[in-house]
């Protein structure tokens, strides 16, 4: 009489013979399609580094022009820095403009404003402030505020 087996034994059998594992090639190709994931994964750090500076340079040119604007527009309405003709002079040099050199990453912010009274609108100064900056290409920000005479 034939001695049965366990059905598990027989199962345990076949699986050894049938599973042959990876092979050295098959590693080697798997290997290679994670390294171009990698590759494609650095790009993108870097270019997400890059974009965090830029932003970073943005945020403090709009800082810098927001804070040189409310001083400029907490001035008297006749005083010397807001006095422009029709057509704006520009002013790059003075109290509220100039290079501001930031101690961080030293890059230089060039800060620039306009003042004009526009022709159809009597007692009103318009003022624009600008910020550039040259980081890898010239950029640039502008903010743009009135004032109004109070004696009229």
């Amino acid at each position: 009489m034939r001695q049965l087996r366990h059905p598990m034994t027989i199962d345990r059998r076949r699986r050894r013979r049938t599973a042959r594992g990876l092979t050295l090639l098959e590693v080697m190709i798997a290997l290679v399609i994670l390294s171009i994931g990698l590759l494609a994964l650095s790009g993108m750090q870097v270019t997400a580094i890059r974009a965090n500076g830029s932003g970073f340079m943005s945020t403090k040119a709009i800082s810098l022009a927001e804070l040189q604007l409310r001083q400029l527009k907490s001035l008297s309405y006749s005083n010397a820095n807001l006095v422009g003709s029709p057509a704006g002079v520009v002013y790059a040099a003075g109290p509220y403009a100039g290079a501001y050199t930031d101690p961080n990453s030293s890059v230089v912010y060039n800060q620039t404003y306009t003042v004009w009274e526009p022709a159809p609108i009597a007692g009103v100064k318009l003022i624009a402030y600008t910020v550039t900056w040259t980081d890898g290409g010239t950029h640039s920000v502008s903010l743009m505020s009135r004032m109004g005479n109070e004696l009229l």
